[in-house]
């Protein structure tokens, strides 16, 4: 191999026995044995990664010299793009999003209720066919939890997941992120950047939130998924791509199309095979096994050890809302994990009481509404907007994911209502 190297070419001994200079270079124990070696440099833009090295009898490598050259060249090639793909993503801080599946070896739909196992059922046929998925359901109900398991039961499974969510790309460089951007392509744009589209490929590429991307940019993203490639902003070649698409969204995108902020053409094409995920209050048999789960989760990682729950608790937590799904359900498991003392979770530990029941004098309040429909309507919308601005601090990204509702929807109710939003 240091021959190979030096030369930077095949090194080819036809015969052990009758190669001069193998019979003086090599160990001479070995020099009654005929072989024939072929060893040649993996090197690809003036870089050599290694050497190939194969021996055997001598019919058959002499035989092989020109296969062998043909695959230590496209080996080199191969290596030689994958690190300059790992420059440029490690440039970025990036490498991150090749990871496959961040937990590979933990069951990520958890639940015995019927609804939990038809969706399993419908998982694992999805996961099967290479078809764009839709994922549908309230805030924190696992959407990407079945996302991530539609990937590791998919025959991509060893290729990466690359997670977006579309509600948290800041709008100016919303497109560089999903398609990439070339040195200067825009101000800031001081390295070459990959795209979301080109880091799945080979894999799976979930759009969480999809309903949240503007218009200008949903009709790009048509075109990426109809050619199935993709020019970075800056760039004049194109990409080709192989990616599988999974979008998710808490939003009914049936309105959304009628109301014209989401494209009908991209609505059909993501909605291939729809799954619903039901609220957390609307299958209670999953609440048990869920918190189960998620103590014994949190235990790990607090050295904790933890016998389950009281009755009590148990109780408290099936007959609590949970309007923030399975994300409020972990977070509440999470605290108790880390406060309880005693050799099992509590009531006092858990960050939920009973709801109180509704009183008449709340009943009554709905007396003090206007009488005329328009009125009462228009009281309720200011009111339901002055509220979801002051819980979220105005944000409007946070009170759209709130209350479902588009960012252009919100800020026409705000016009309509006569409500200021505070800088």
């Amino acid at each position: 191999y240091e021959r190979a190297l030096s030369e930077d070419a095949t090194v080819h001994v036809p015969d052990t026995l009758r190669d001069e200079w193998y019979l003086e270079a090599s160990d001479r124990s070995l020099a009654d044995m005929s072989r024939s070696i072929i060893c040649g440099p993996l090197a690809a833009k003036g870089e050599t990664f290694g050497v190939i090295y194969v021996d055997g009898p001598t019919e058959l490598v002499s035989n092989s010299t020109s296969l062998f050259e043909t695959v230590t060249g496209l080996a080199a090639e191969l290596l030689g793009a994958s690190r300059v793909r790992n420059h440029l993503l490690a440039t970025e801080g990036r490498l991150q999003a090749l990871s496959a599946l961040s937990m590979a070896e933990s069951k990520l739909i958890m639940g015995d209720s019927p609804e939990t196992m038809k969706l399993q059922q419908n998982i694992n046929l999805a996961a099967k066919q290479d078809v764009a998925v839709l994922i549908t359901g309230e805030t924190g109900t696992g959407k990407e939890m079945v996302a991530r398991e539609l990937h590791r039961k998919s025959p991509r499974a060893t290729g990466p997941f690359v997670p977006v969510n579309c509600a948290a790309l800041p709008i100016d460089i919303i497109e560089a992120e999903l398609f990439g951007a070339e040195k200067g392509a825009y101000t800031g744009a001081t390295e070459r950047r990959v795209g979301r589209f080109e880091l799945a490929s080979g894999g799976t590429l979930f759009l969480d939130e999809i309903g949240e991307l503007p218009l200008d940019v949903q009709v790009k993203i048509l075109r990426v998924l109809q050619e199935r490639r993709v020019q970075r902003l800056g760039g004049l070649s194109e990409i080709p791509l192989d990616f599988r698409l999974i979008c998710a969204t808490n939003r009914e995108l049936e309105q959304e199309v009628r109301d014209g902020s989401f494209r009908a053409d991209l609505y059909y094409r993501i909605n291939v095979f729809r799954l619903h995920l039901l609220p957390l209050r609307e299958r209670l048999a999953d609440i048990e096994p869920l918190a189960q789960h998620f103590l014994s989760l949190f235990a790990h990682r607090f050295s904790r050890s933890f016998k389950g729950f009281s009755d009590e608790a148990i109780e408290l937590l099936k007959n609590h809302r949970w309007d923030g799904n399975i994300r409020e359900l972990r977070n509440a498991i999470e605290r108790a994990a880390l406060v309880e003392r005693s050799p099992e979770i509590r009531c006092e530990s858990l960050p939920i009481r009973e709801l109180p029941a509704r009183t008449s004098g709340e009943n009554s309040a709905l007396l003090d509404l206007p009488r005329e429909y328009r009125s009462a309507k228009s009281e309720f919308e200011r009111a339901f907007f002055i509220r979801a601005l002051e819980v979220n601090k105005h944000n409007i990204a946070k009170v759209a994911r709130e209350t479902g509702l588009t960012r252009k929807t919100i800020y026409t109710k705000l016009g309509q209502l006569g409500v200021t939003l505070r800088e």
